[in-house]
């Protein structure tokens, strides 16, 4: 061995004389190194750079001159519990991290001495997935700022990306690993609460608030309200706190704050109306919610409202009279539970819609065609209104002009299939049978149908059956006085190549008895008859192909995006192109282009492995608990990231699934206790009591193992111990105050009179609970202080209007005529007078009086309705005319809207009945609707009946006796709702005087039979 030693550079040299040389090996503290071959020699050197007496002390890779890499430690620290700001944060590797979430957080990892320089990573909690620089895995990238520094960057933190995160730098030589560093920094991921439930119960029954800016809980008083308010969003856990203003509220008397973050307010009060607002606080932020609560004083009463009308018109409706709870004040519908002190009155149904409904237009079937083809068909439009007793009746024209919105319906249409029509179509003549002499000149003539616009050819019978005479086919020509072109042969293509010009020549020749001779063109365009041919047409021969060259087109889309196999491919047009008579490049025929190499029009594509879709978490079963015997311990599972590609499932990168959503993979486990040497029996401390009086306190009572100071199971303390169990629970407060004290109010009696000023009565009283059970006191003083609103009134006047001897409306003076376009309108105002005083006009109008007219036309406009001529009487007894709108003054018609809007006068009918005097009669037998039950349902066994009148008629409606056929005359009685009565649908409405009813044979009227069902069962239900 040679050694060469210098302050600037240390030698080692290792000749050696066999063959094959072996390789040498040097060794320093169990370290190899790898030796390199001179050149030309068979020794083998190692070098080692500035060299120094102090390198025989040092690990074997310094004296080869390598160093390992070092992570640098972090400039500052962070401390414990640090709270980040509101915004993205940057840290030094070997820091803690803290984040809140959704924002951004950076790492720098930096590595100061590595020879030679040392390739750097990152691994990711829980599993160690690496991220060399470059790489980028969902919200985490992983970017190389120079040689020796990276940084890793986490977009939009979440709290499951909480964990130790790991920087790694490692260096190497020659294959051999010199030396690796790394450093952890732990990430801590805090989120603000957030209030998700803040529901409100009333007795243990939820209310919806009433809504607005802070929500609004109605409560009567001495009820039990609970708000709640829990924040299940944050971390740390929120501290829970209420506030009334800005006064944190204690759970002191009757104001409770359950462990949920809920308060409870017991015996709401007046005092208790306030706003209050809820506030979850943790380090990282502040969430609130309000709510308002009004207590309600006990000025509700039952008030009798009326429900929609089944049927606003025609005298068939009637309406629900339920009773409501309302409030006094501002008459608004509250909670039954406020007038629950009161008698609720019984619902009733009454009649309603007493009044006439709006006119609409009605039609009759179409008639009969009045031609088989081309023809029309006509039928009836009246104008119908429903009376307010029901019954329906024709009213003029005009009244359903202003009432339906709807256009007036047609009374006439087109019917039947176009009319056919047959004519003779001639062709030109062809040419003359002979060349010289007489001869003949022949035409097609032949039959055609014609339908609409369409023409079909059919055979000649058809015009020749319908009398129509066929034109001439034939007639004689004489060829002698015939001229005819005559024309040469074409010449050659003006161009040799490309586009050109062929001419030739065109004369007109006489056809003579001894041969035909040349005369002027005139001659020949004279004729009508004879088309002169063209004495030019273009021509076009193929120039040679210059600069032939193949042009390819784009890809077309692939059909697949991955694994697409053989039949996955992509195509496109491949043309040949060249120049042409020195033309622009056009396509032309492939074999132009044979020299040149053909381009391909196809290519494989969608070769590439497809994605992994459907990410999920897929858990597997726990695992044993980690201790056998103790209180609290710990059991794992595995949890992997899955997904499918091709329809087939595989276990992926666990950073590609949604890290929110990502099971636990440990649970708390729960053994059996460790055997205890000695246990005792403890007790914690009684709670307040649980009523005002006579209430009861609890505390917890438990054994406890003094090896340990863990609870034990009870069976083990009497099984040990002689001592006695401590008592649980214990008596408190035993002596029980009247207290929540509230008005006792009945509903208010029936006026005094029946017509005119009087009084109404009601009851009222104090009531006090003692032990929840309420009782009457007489201490009216002590009852106003509580409740703090005075003792309720027992008297109060009424008022009941007296019917009207004399009620009628009454106009007051027409208004000075108002111009309006060519119309005008006077107005005056109309009252409703009872006995000569001024009541509420929905009196008379209820009455059915003819309301005088409110407006009049004052001015003259010259649109007026001119009716037409009366039609013959039709079969149905109808006779028809027309209607329209005309200008008096110059006698035009004008659209029907000019009359509508403007004329005095009302629109003529454009219909009546009338006698028909022909022999086409039709006698028939009519019937009406059928009435109501008679019985609403089986009475004493037995059903109702209904009935419907039958009439023989004749086709104009005018009675027969005996013209009908009484075999098939329709029945006009029928049995009906044969069905066993509920204890609902037979009974006397309260308030009506139903003895009266059924005594005065009043029962037979459908309303009277209504209220007074039961009473009206034995007279009128007797029999049928």
């Amino acid at each position: 061995h040679t050694f060469v030693t210098s302050p600037i550079q240390t030698s080692f040299t290792d000749m050696h004389t066999e063959t094959p040389s072996p390789q040498d090996i040097y060794l320093k503290t169990k370290t190899q190194v790898l030796p390199t071959t001179l050149p030309g020699t068979t020794a083998t050197s190692l070098f080692v750079s500035d060299a120094s007496a102090g390198d025989t002390e040092r690990p074997s890779y310094y004296v080869l001159g390598v160093v390992p890499p070092v992570i640098r430690d972090p400039p500052t620290k962070i401390p414990p519990g640090y709270v980040p700001p509101d915004a993205d944060v940057s840290y030094y590797i070997r820091q803690d991290m803290y984040a809140i979430e959704g924002n951004g957080v950076s790492v720098d990892c930096t590595e100061i001495e590595a020879d030679p320089l040392a390739r750097m990573w990152v691994e990711l909690p829980p599993d160690g997935t690496r991220l060399d620089p470059g790489d980028t895995v969902g919200r985490f990238s992983v970017v190389r700022n120079n040689d020796r520094s990276l940084t890793l960057n986490i977009a939009d933190v979440m709290v499951g990306d909480e964990g130790t995160y790991r920087c790694v730098a490692q260096n190497s030589l020659g294959g051999a690993i010199v030396g690796t560093d790394t450093a952890d920094s732990q990430l801590t991921v805090y989120r603000p609460p957030k209030i998700t439930n803040n529901v409100t119960r009333i007795d243990g029954n939820l209310v919806d608030p009433l809504p607005g800016p802070v929500p609004v809980v109605e409560t009567p008083p001495d009820r039990t309200v609970v708000f709640a308010c829990q924040a299940a969003i944050g971390k740390p856990p929120p501290d829970v706190d209420w506030y009334i203003g800005n006064t944190k509220i204690s759970a002191t008397g009757r104001y409770i704050i359950q462990p949920d973050g809920s308060l409870m307010i017991r015996n709401a009060r007046q005092s208790d109306a306030v706003d209050y607002r809820c506030e979850a606080r943790n380090i990282v932020g502040t969430d609130q919610s309000f709510v308002s609560l009004k207590v309600e004083e006990p000025d509700q009463m039952w008030q009798m409202i009326p429900g929609p009308c089944s049927h606003t018109c025609g005298g068939l409706g009637s309406q629900i009279i339920a009773p409501k709870c309302i409030r006094e004040s501002d008459g608004a519908e509250v909670d039954d539970a406020f007038c629950s002190g009161q008698d609720k009155p019984d619902a009733r149904r009454e009649p309603c819609g007493r009044q006439r409904c709006l006119a609409r237009w009605e039609t009759d079937t179409y008639g009969a065609c009045s031609a088989t083809c081309d023809g029309t068909q006509e039928r009836d439009v009246w104008c119908q209104q429903v009376q307010a007793d029901g019954r329906i009746v024709r009213v003029p024209d005009s009244v359903c002009d202003i009432d339906d919105l709807r256009l007036e319906p047609i009374s006439t249409r087109t019917c039947g299939v176009e009319c056919e029509e047959y004519a003779w179509t001639v062709e030109l003549y062809g040419e003359c049978s002979a060349q010289c002499g007489e001869g003949v000149q022949t035409r097609e003539v032949f039959c055609v149908r014609m339908v609409g616009t369409s023409s079909v050819r059919v055979p000649n019978r058809e015009c020749e059956n319908r009398g129509l005479s066929m034109p001439a086919t034939s007639r004689p020509c004489d060829p002698a006085n015939l001229c005819r072109y005559e024309v040469s042969e074409w010449s050659d293509c003006s161009t040799s190549c490309d586009l050109g010009i062929q001419t030739r020549t065109v004369v007109c020749r006489k056809i003579t008895d001894t041969g035909t001779v040349a005369v002027p063109l005139q001659e020949c365009e004279n004729d009508p008859d004879l088309t002169k041919p063209i004495t030019q047409r273009p021509c076009f021969s193929r120039c040679p192909c210059e600069f032939p060259r193949w042009e390819v087109g784009s890809y077309s889309p692939c059909p697949v995006s991955c694994e697409g196999g053989d039949e996955a491919k992509q195509t496109r047009s491949v043309d040949c192109k060249c120049s042409i008579g020195g033309n622009p490049p056009q396509v032309a025929d492939d074999k132009d282009c044979a020299q040149l190499i053909k381009p391909r029009d196809t290519r494989p594509c969608g070769q590439e492995r497809c994605p992994c879709i459907d990410h999920y978490w897929l858990s597997g079963p726990y695992g044993e608990c980690s201790l056998s015997c103790g209180t609290i311990g710990q059991r794992k599972r595995t949890v992997d990231c899955i997904c499918f590609r091709n329809g087939e499932r595989e276990t992926t990168n666990i950073l590609r699934c949604h890290q929110g959503s990502r099971p636990a993979e440990t649970e708390v486990c729960y053994p059996p206790p460790c055997p205890c040497s000695l246990v005792r029996w403890a007790a914690g401390n009684y709670s307040e009591c649980s009523k005002t009086c006579n209430g009861e306190q609890t505390r917890p009572v438990y054994c406890v193992c003094d090896d340990n100071g863990e609870t034990v199971d009870d069976d083990v303390c009497i099984a040990a111990t002689a001592a006695a169990r401590p008592p649980a629970q214990r008596r408190c407060n035993d002596e029980c105050p009247c207290i929540k004290h509230r008005y006792r109010i009945s509903s208010w009696s029936y006026c005094s009179v029946t017509c005119g000023a009087g009084i109404q009565t009601r009851k009222a009283g104090c009531l006090c609970s003692r032990e929840n059970v309420y009782e009457e006191t007489t201490d009216r003083a002590t009852c106003e202080s509580e409740i703090g609103s005075p003792f309720p009134i027992s008297e109060r006047p009424c008022y009941t209007p007296c019917p009207c001897q004399d009620l009628s409306y009454r106009p007051g003076e027409w208004s000075p005529c108002i111009p309006n376009e060519c119309d005008g309108y006077r107005n005056r105002t109309l009252s409703c007078y009872c006995d000569g005083v001024i009541i509420d006009m929905r009196h008379c109008d209820a009455k059915y009086i003819r309301r005088p007219h409110e407006r009049i036309r004052c001015r003259h406009c010259p649109f007026i309705w001119q009716p037409g001529p009366w039609s013959e009487c039709d079969a149905n007894c109808r006779r028809r005319r027309t209607v329209y709108c005309k200008n008096s003054e110059t006698g035009e018609k004008v659209p029907k809207s000019y009359c509508h809007a403007h004329s005095t006068m009302a629109k003529p009918d454009r219909s009546e009945h009338c006698t028909y005097t022909g022999d086409k009669r039709k006698i028939t037998w009519e019937v009406t609707a059928w009435s109501d039950c008679s019985k609403p349902c089986l009475i004493a066994g037995r059903q109702g009946t209904k009935r419907r009148s039958v009439t023989c008629v004749d086709r104009c409606n005018r009675v027969k006796a005996d013209g009908c056929n009484p075999r098939s005359r329709p029945r006009h009685l029928m049995r009906c709702n044969n069905f066993p009565c509920d204890n609902t649908q037979c009974k006397d409405v309260k308030g009506w005087n139903c003895t009266f009813v059924r005594k005065n044979n009043m029962c037979n009227e459908p309303e009277w039979n209504y209220r007074c069902c039961a009473s009206c069962a034995v007279s009128l239900y007797g029999d049928d």
